[in-house]
């Protein structure tokens, strides 16, 4: 881009601009979960709780058909990196394998109660909270270095509390402060994924689901499909040019104001259909996806492979809230 990030003063702009990263990011996420040549052979770094490494053996050993794969139990990196929290003691691991060992992808086996998750800072205007909230944000383990080179570690801003406060962003309560607070680079070096798993039965499912998309991800040509509810940014260019990014993939579009709009209707016909990879851009609600979808409605989602949702304005809106055990065997 012509121009630097941290000096966006117009919140609008910042915010396009986020977006656009964020689908870097995404594509990067992508290339690490779906099946690749060999030519491809960026190493693999799979980090996971010591308990679940030998559930995760069959899928290391059918993932080095294609690249170098390297297992790390969490607790023994841990233990190594030095770092002024876990979060931070991981994202050390994956700088110094990006460096040594031009690590490309790396696999976080472990949802937020078994697996270290950063928290970045928004100042949203909320006294209750005292004007203070707090996201997951795996971007923080993309984001391994600045633009010049050195370990980017999301907490420039070293003055009183801001010291604690990762990926500090502000501008909706304090108005006269950089909104890049901590002057972050966001540009992700490695494609990052995350297994959201708790128990060896998840990751042994996890396991037998990814093997068997990757052994049958040729035998059709994959759907992806893109939504975009109205009422919030316009995101429907960026994710025209990301479905023009992902290749052989057949894009279905349903855009608001276009005559297939984003309807609940039309996306539970999507996930009936077998579309292998839905893209999000919009608010969500404590039980799915606003105007689209919720986890209420009748569906069979035997084929979807992965669920993207590009929030917007609000990086929570409580989809998280939404429980994937609903979804059946199919995530």
């Amino acid at each position: 881009m012509g121009f630097n990030i941290f000096e966006i003063e117009d919140a609008s702009l910042y915010l396009r601009v986020l977006l656009m990263r964020l689908l870097l990011t995404i594509c990067l996420i992508l290339t690490s979960c779906l099946a690749v040549d060999a030519e491809d052979a960026g190493h693999l770094i799979v980090i996971a709780p010591e308990a679940f490494l030998p559930a995760l053996k069959p899928f290391v050993e059918f993932k080095k058909k294609a690249r170098p794969v390297e297992l790390l139990a969490l607790e023994k990196v841990l233990k190594k990196e030095k770092g002024v929290d876990d979060p931070e003691k991981v994202k050390r691991q994956l700088f110094r394998l990006w460096k040594e060992k031009k690590a490309a992808y790396a696999l976080l086996v472990g949802d937020a109660d078994v697996f270290p998750v950063r928290y970045m800072v928004l100042d949203r205007v909320t006294p209750a909270a005292f004007d203070y909230a707090f996201y997951p944000s795996d971007l923080y383990y993309a984001d391994l270095a600045d633009a010049q080179g050195n370990f980017e570690s999301w907490n420039k801003a070293h003055e009183g509390f801001h010291a604690g406060y990762f990926g500090e962003v502000r501008g909706e309560k304090n108005k006269n402060d950089p909104i890049n607070y901590d002057g972050i680079h966001y540009l992700p070096e490695i494609g990052v994924g995350r297994w959201p798993v708790s128990t060896t039965k998840e990751v042994e499912r996890m396991v037998a689901k990814s093997i068997r998309y990757e052994e049958t991800l040729k035998a059709r040509p994959p759907t992806a499909a893109y939504l975009v509810v109205g009422g919030w940014v316009d995101s429907r260019k960026q994710l025209t040019h990301l479905s023009q990014m992902l290749g052989d993939w057949k894009p279905r579009q349903l855009y608001y104001g276009s005559k297939e709009p984003a309807s609940a209707a039309n996306v539970v016909q999507l996930m009936n259909e077998g579309t292998r990879l839905i893209f999000h851009s919009g608010h969500g609600e404590s039980n799915g996806w606003i105007s689209t979808w919720i986890h209420t409605m009748s569906y069979r989602l035997g084929d979807i492979t992965l669920f993207v949702s590009i929030r917007q304005n609000d990086l929570a809106c409580h989809i998280h809230n939404t429980d994937i055990t609903t979804l059946g065997n199919c995530l």
